[in-house]
């Protein structure tokens, strides 16, 4: 009696344990199982690491897909997690295919890191105009006197120099937005140090940022200047660097005397 028996054919890969780098959906020239129908075959990594090649399954031919394709190994335009070398995870799209996931799309590679405040945009930082910033004051002078000399700036006083008691209020957004002021300072021509503008948004810095610095009076205050950064708190402040502001005097055709250098910073 004549038996035939079917040739069973079985594929199988031994797939390494290997973690693809960063940006990528596979290690090139690795190796996965997968499944055709019924039986088993195998899919290699193609050379840019983006994706799995087609699964070769066990057929007529060896090495050529069996009838009806590759068994999708993931839904076609689906989306997954995917590690990037800097910043947030990044997502990869299923192939129109099924055939694996793409590269993975990060939002950018930025080295070094970005800094807290700014997020990784193509290869360079952006800064976050969400992000909240506190602008803090390290020092600064006023005009000894009032325009004119005498009185000083009480009229109490002789025309003593620096007998003011200067503070510095602080706009953000807008000229008309509701004013932040410095701690209160008596008889001196030197402006107080610590926050002043807390936790405000980077793009309301951005939009406006003035200064005016007044006498503070027990009726009135007495106006030393009122200035404001042209274009608003420039990046570099958010970078970290120091700024220096001033406020010229206008003793012609007002009576403010200015106030100035005055030292600033933004911190997170």
């Amino acid at each position: 009696m004549t038996r035939t028996w079917g040739l069973v054919v079985l594929l199988s890969s031994l797939v390494l344990a290997c973690t693809p780098e960063p940006g990528r959906a596979c290690t090139p020239g690795s190796t996965q199982a997968c499944l055709c129908g019924g039986s088993s075959g195998s899919q290699i990594c193609n050379g840019d690491g983006s994706a799995f090649g087609s699964c070769m399954c066990a057929g007529v031919d060896a090495g050529v897909p069996v009838d009806g394709g590759p068994t999708p190994m993931c839904t076609p335009d689906t989306t997954q997690s995917c590690a990037c070398t800097s910043g947030p995870a990044g997502t990869q799209t299923c192939l129109s295919d099924g055939s694996g996931f793409g590269a993975c799309q990060c939002s950018g590679t930025c080295v070094p890191a970005c800094s807290p405040g700014f997020f990784c945009e193509g290869t360079a930082c952006t800064l976050d105009p969400a992000s909240r910033w506190t602008l803090v004051i390290d020092d600064g002078t006023t005009a000894p006197l009032p325009c004119g000399g005498s009185p000083g700036w009480d009229s109490t006083f002789s025309a003593t120099p620096c007998e003011g008691d200067p503070i510095v209020f602080v706009r953000v957004g807008s000229a008309s937005a509701t004013a932040t002021r410095s701690a209160s300072v008596v008889d001196t021509c030197s402006l107080a140090s610590g926050d002043v503008a807390i936790d405000v948004r980077a793009d309301a810095l951005q939009a406006y940022l003035g200064f005016d610095v007044q006498d503070e009076d027990v009726t009135t205050n007495d106006e030393i200047g009122s200035c404001f950064v042209p274009g608003g708190a420039p990046l570099a402040a958010f970078q970290g660097v120091a700024q220096t502001s001033n406020c010229p005097a206008n003793c012609t055709t007002g009576t403010t005397p200015g106030w100035g250098p005055l030292h600033w910073h933004l911190r997170r």
